[in-house]
């Protein structure tokens, strides 16, 4: 077993436990000058509740924390979880009554006499009973901690394991690029080599730029609106040489440096979502954007009806990454009717004193 845990904790680990053992102080204290006051002064008594918390501390700390953290993630079963945590706490509950009994040596006061003040005005039960008492009593207030501790730790590693799957998903919906982009691709390179092979050549520079920046997207969840906005070129581009993209684009996004970073990749996922979904791909497409109401909002426009049965991978694909990185403060919406399609994005602004209106339009 590694003991690193005894000095790697969590942030709030020692502010807690230091709250508890404060208030488990205080009981204590408070339970033994009721009992104790005819057998000991206050200074013993003090004496033995911090002897008795800091005998906690080690047991908890160093026994608890330990054993836990040897079967961490390797007990499969709630079976095994419940006798591995009984295990615990009797070991626990044991090492805390053997150390808490080593300090008795140095009572003023006999056994007989403690016994005598506890029962006086009750039958006093036999030994057998009162080690069998006192070790419910002992493991009673060691079970709540642990299972709290278990609580706490469990809900942390919830936490971590539901990030990492976030993330992961994350790089997953990010190269969610249409395989039969790559192999139309691959195939006007290939044909182009015997007909234009300069022209080819720029066709693989612009592929590879796109393809660069699909994969190099994973490394970060968002990007900057210059950046989408030469991937989507690229993208309509290579449409084009595959005689699959409309046969007219704009593009003017008004006030654009405002805009906040976008989910890498979003741009290219709406106008695929949009082509994939159209009746008549080659119809005219137009993208727009501008401030309203303190966000930013780019609309995608396609002058053609939709197809009875639509594709929305790429749509929900978008939903998701914006629900990660924004929560609730951006969205995606669809609206469709007999003669368009329609998606309106709508994303926070960056927050400046003053906004004066920039107009870059572009015609692809």
């Amino acid at each position: 077993m590694e003991w690193n845990y005894l000095t790697q904790t969590g942030k709030r680990y020692w502010q807690y436990l230091g709250i508890s053992f404060v208030i488990l102080f205080i009981y204590l204290a408070y339970s033994s000058f009721t009992t104790l006051n005819e057998l000991a002064g206050k200074p013993y008594i003090v004496a033995q509740t911090l002897i008795s918390v800091i005998n906690f501390f080690i047991t908890f700390h160093v026994i608890v924390r330990g054993m836990y953290k040897a079967k961490e993630g390797k007990i499969r079963t709630i079976k095994m979880q419940v006798l591995w945590l009984l295990l615990i706490t009797t070991i626990t509950t044991l090492s805390y009554m053997l150390l808490d009994l080593m300090f008795m040596v140095f009572a003023p006061y006999t056994l007989e006499q403690l016994l005598a003040t506890l029962f006086k005005d009750i039958e006093q039960p036999s030994y057998p009973i009162l080690i069998v008492l006192s070790f419910i009593s002992y493991w009673s207030v060691m079970v709540i901690w642990v299972l709290v501790y278990v609580i706490v730790v469990s809900g942390r590693n919830y936490k971590k394991l539901k990030e990492v799957i976030e993330k992961q998903e994350l790089k997953i919906l990010i190269n969610q690029i249409n395989p039969d982009f790559l192999y139309n691709t691959m195939d006007v390179i290939k044909k182009m080599i015997d007909v234009d092979a300069e022209q080819a050549a720029d066709v693989v520079t612009q592929a590879s730029e796109l393809f660069r920046y699909n994969l190099t997207a994973s490394n970060s969840n968002t990007g900057q609106i210059e950046q989408e906005l030469a991937s989507l070129t690229n993208y309509l581009g290579l449409l084009k040489l595959q005689g699959r993209a409309p046969d007219k684009i704009y593009i003017n996004l008004e006030q654009q440096e405002h805009l906040v970073e976008l989910p890498t990749m979003t741009l290219i996922f709406m106008a695929s979502h949009i082509l994939k979904n159209a009746l008549y791909p080659h119809h005219a497409l137009s993208m727009t954007g501008n401030i309203i109401d303190g966000s930013y909002q780019i609309v995608l426009l396609h002058s053609s009806a939709k197809k009875r049965k639509l594709d929305v991978e790429y749509f929900r694909n978008i939903q998701r990454r914006l629900a990660f990185i924004f929560n609730q403060n951006a969205q995606l919406i669809s609206i469709k009717d007999k003669t368009s399609h329609k998606l309106i994005l709508t994303v926070p602004i960056k927050v400046q004193e003053t906004i004066h209106p920039q107009i870059l339009p572009s015609v692809i």
